[in-house]
């Protein structure tokens, strides 16, 4: 097949469409892990309640790990969406003889900007939390929830006791 014919169509509507659905996917990339710890929260607070059963206190952290796999699957997928949907736009801008929007110019664009510069000043004492993957730094926080939700089944059933509160204890009942 001559070279021509692997080239991609210059078609606006494809590259339109094509930057939706990378924004479609990497929105989604987002708001997965936003509102998993929504959840997380809530299960969390049945699950360490003083005055939880052992059956809340298992089911709600055996939900925990569900949601904490559940996101994280949903997460990567949507990573793996939105890196090819990526790829295909560098390609097509490289057809077009403009690959300044996505990938790698564009990541080396963004990465050269300090977000704590001021006036052109660099502030003193920044944590260089800016060059982290924002995409592995949430995946290892969701994965800590699944770690704590894991201690705390280890807990209820091997050391019931240390979830629980004493009854002559400082820390107030319900309904007091």
């Amino acid at each position: 097949m001559p070279p021509e014919e692997n080239r991609l169509k210059v078609d606006p509507a494809v590259y339109e469409a094509a930057a939706h659905r990378r924004n479609h996917h990497d929105a989604l990339l987002w708001q997965a892990p936003a509102m998993s710890l929504t959840g997380q929260a809530f299960l969390f607070t049945i699950a360490l309640d003083a005055a939880s059963s052992l059956a809340a206190r298992l089911i709600a952290s055996i939900l925990s790990l569900v949601v904490t796999v559940c996101t994280m699957t949903l997460m990567a997928r949507s990573r793996q969406a939105e890196m090819a949907d990526t790829d295909f736009l560098v390609e097509f801008e490289k057809e077009l003889g403009n690959g300044k929007h996505h990938g790698p110019l564009w990541s080396a664009k963004r990465n050269a900007k300090d977000p704590f510069e001021r006036n052109g000043q660099a502030l003193e004492g920044r944590a260089g939390l800016h060059r982290l993957s924002i995409f592995w730094a949430w995946f290892t926080g969701l994965a800590t929830f699944g770690f704590a939700a894991l201690v705390i089944i280890l807990l209820a059933l091997c050391f019931p006791d240390v979830l629980s509160v004493e009854p002559n204890s400082a820390a107030p009942t319900r309904g007091t």
